[in-house]
């Protein structure tokens, strides 16, 4: 439901804590979907539409983390009883093609796709995740290396919710679409307001600074020793709205990374965009090779 009189009215409630500690139920029929939310409202009549009131079913991934082995790729397990317990991890092939196991159908790697991102910060379209060259279609061109278009090529990313447990020696983190409970966080998806946001956008290429702006396209020079206040105001020319990285969507990869790749040594499983044979200055060499491409050379 999207409004307070979207659908069928299943309970309307006036009574403080009413339901804190014995929930309200409702029987439905084998084989049914209902989509839940709630609509909290005043005296006025002033309705909340916050998403953080729908009831979305939790889907969570697990991984164990010991910091006590010293290969990378030991060191990482799926627990048994999880949900990935026997997923293929993420990684690149010997002949430097790339396979997403049994990650690409995930809520995850559904939720992650690339996209021409205008400079009001909606979405323009959705780009081909095998080729950035065309949009979501595999036909029509994007405008990936268009520095006259009024935006940047980025990389959606769903709201992701992340725990961190220590079990003796070992350390569990637990993925989930929706937070849990008051120990899963999703600290990139706050904006200035305060106000968690269903997506984030990072970035799809270094940063090419064109007219003041730092721009993601591609085919573009990368900009090299800039001062971190120039960084800043070249990342907030783009509007309200942009600028850098901050730690937490840092983090947000580096978790990802160990999920699914099932290793500490992401380098090696994801690859390598440029090496000792490849200069690599110029941004977006790789667009053609899809989401994911990389080198195993040195």
């Amino acid at each position: 439901p999207t409004k307070e009189d979207d659908g069928i009215l299943v309970v309307d409630n006036t009574i403080h804590n009413q339901y804190l500690k014995t929930e309200f139920e409702d029987a439905i029929n084998s084989g049914e979907d209902w989509k839940y939310r709630a609509f909290p409202y005043s005296t006025h009549n002033v309705h909340c539409y916050n998403n953080r009131n729908c009831f979305t079913p939790a889907v969570i991934y697990e991984v164990c983390v010991n910091p006590n082995e010293s290969n990378p790729n030991n060191a990482v397990t799926y627990p048994s009883g999880c949900l990935n317990e026997n997923f293929i991890p993420m990684g690149l092939r010997s002949n430097n093609t790339f396979n997403e196991g049994d990650w690409s159908n995930t809520w995850i790697m559904q939720g992650i796709y690339p996209c021409m991102l205008k400079y009001d910060t909606t979405e323009a379209y959705k780009l081909n995740k095998n080729d950035f060259r065309y949009r979501e279609d595999g036909v029509t061109l994007s405008d990936v290396t268009n520095a006259d278009f009024g935006g940047n090529c980025m990389i959606r990313f769903p709201q992701i919710w992340f725990k961190w447990e220590l079990d003796g020696t070992l350390w569990h983190l637990y993925i989930s679409n929706v937070q849990v409970d008051d120990s899963y966080f999703c600290f990139t998806h706050i904006n200035v307001n305060g106000e968690l946001v269903d997506s984030i956008y990072l970035m799809a290429f270094q940063p090419s600074v064109i007219n003041g702006r730092a721009r993601s396209l591609s085919g573009k020079a990368i900009t090299v020793n800039t001062t971190g206040t120039a960084e800043i105001q070249n990342a907030q020319a783009n509007g309200l709205g942009w600028d850098l990285w901050n730690y937490g969507q840092v983090q947000m990869l580096q978790h990802l990374q160990i999920l699914m790749t099932k290793s500490l040594d992401s380098q090696t499983k994801f690859g390598k965009g440029r090496d000792s044979n490849n200069a690599n200055n110029t941004t977006g060499e790789l667009i053609s090779a899809g989401m994911f491409a990389g080198t195993i050379a040195t």
